[in-house]
């Protein structure tokens, strides 16, 4: 009997949709025209947000981890662009995290539909993931009474 594993994510929004980023000198490069964006998250791991988007042979794809709001700016980024549109910040996972790797990220959807669900789902992530930021943050405080002055001081 062959045992099959449980895959270790869950797929949070699929559509078709066309992929470009914000190159060095502020041109937007195509990468996949009329492709498939999927956004996953970790069973392990409800912070661990990512994209994949591929077309439709799904043979040229690229990752993207949403950034989480221990970064840089402390909150995810997203900006609409019309109806269809959607510009992201987020990270290359091709290339080991670092800062250098948050690219700007346009999304258009083929429909106004698809891009309302991406809105409502990729708000509720930044929703959640700014309220663990804040949760871990409150956790590393400790209320004023509880410090004492230094006998030296």
């Amino acid at each position: 009997m062959a045992m099959t594993s449980e895959p270790a994510y869950l797929e949070l929004f699929s559509s078709r949709a066309s992929a470009y980023i914000l190159w060095e000198r502020r041109q937007w490069i195509d990468l996949i025209t009329s492709g498939i964006l999927t956004i996953y998250r970790s069973k392990n791991d409800n912070t661990n947000i990512w994209m994949k988007m591929c077309d439709k042979q799904n043979i040229n794809y690229h990752f993207w981890r949403i950034q989480s709001p221990q970064h840089k700016d402390h909150h995810v980024r997203v900006r609409p662009k019309g109806e269809r549109a959607w510009v992201i910040r987020a990270i290359e996972t091709l290339y080991p995290l670092s800062l250098e790797n948050v690219e700007w990220v346009a999304l258009r959807f083929q429909n106004v539909k698809d891009s309302i669900l991406f809105e409502k789902q990729f708000l509720a992530i930044g929703k959640f993931l700014t309220q663990k930021f804040q949760y871990a943050t409150q956790q590393l405080m400790l209320p004023l009474d509880m410090i004492t002055p230094s006998d030296n001081v």
